[in-house]
């Protein structure tokens, strides 16, 4: 099954079960913050504007998951081209061979066979290669597409080594790509750490809820105790936010 390009990378659309999930989510969430905090029904109405901040980091969190697949793939595409640039294939011709290599790696639909069966078809409707990269670069975002398509276009235009200028573009991307690679896959393990940590205060009060719900029943309903917990929640959520953005640094 196809699947359709996006007219931007940068911008994502949820689909109905990814709109589900999210959802369940989010109630998740605020009824264990309104069970484990305040111990009121009333409190999940209060925090159900959260849901929608849960929508917004689900919705970038998707969007960030597929601009490293499209990356990961992209690599591949490269590769598969320049492969079949080395063994005698026009530019143009290339990409036609790269798509036939992309099929035995990635499943049907994958992003880069789509990006490169649109950039083929532009071909034979008599675009150029640089225009037609040029635009697939804009759609995505993403740096290394984008001077890719710089440094082909530029290439053409001053009627250089085209395929040499290809092959020194196409390591250089692939090394980089796999640099940024290495870096994430050192960072998995601290961003696990930090999921399990950001479970453990609600593990916590869930314990002692089932164990000794006596020691907190001073801190419910009464504003002394709302506030006090209210004040555990802030601190506790930007904590989670500061660790996020530890973890996340941009490579």
């Amino acid at each position: 099954m196809n699947r359709k390009i996006p007219e931007s990378y940068q911008v994502y659309i949820m689909n109905s079960k990814e709109k589900g999930v999210c959802f369940l989510k989010g109630i998740l969430m605020l009824g264990l913050v309104s069970f484990l905090f305040y111990d009121s029904c009333i409190c999940f109405f209060v925090l159900s504007p959260g849901l929608i901040y849960v929508y917004k980091k689900e919705k970038e969190q998707l969007r960030k998951k597929r601009l490293g697949q499209l990356r990961e793939e992209f690599k591949e595409g490269i590769l598969a081209m320049q492969s079949a640039i080395d063994t005698g294939y026009s530019v143009e011709n290339a990409f036609a061979e790269a798509v036939k290599d992309l099929a035995m790696i990635y499943p049907e639909g994958s992003y880069i066979t789509e990006e490169f069966k649109r950039i083929v078809q532009g071909i034979r409707l008599n675009k150029t290669v640089e225009s037609l990269l040029g635009e697939f670069g804009k759609r995505s975002g993403i740096e290394d597409i984008q001077n890719f398509a710089e440094v082909f276009m530029i290439a053409k235009k001053s009627g250089g080594d085209l395929l040499l200028i290809i092959r020194s573009t196409v390591q250089t991307i692939r090394e980089k790509i796999e640099v940024q690679n290495e870096i994430q896959t050192m960072m998995s393990g601290k961003k696990l750490e930090q999921k399990v940590m950001n479970v453990i205060p609600f593990c916590i009060l869930l314990y002692v809820r089932m164990t000794s719900k006596g020691l907190l029943e001073a801190m419910y309903g009464n504003l002394l105790g709302i506030a006090v917990m209210s004040v555990c929640l802030v601190l506790y959520f930007f904590a989670v936010f500061m660790a996020g953005k530890i973890v996340s640094v941009e490579v």
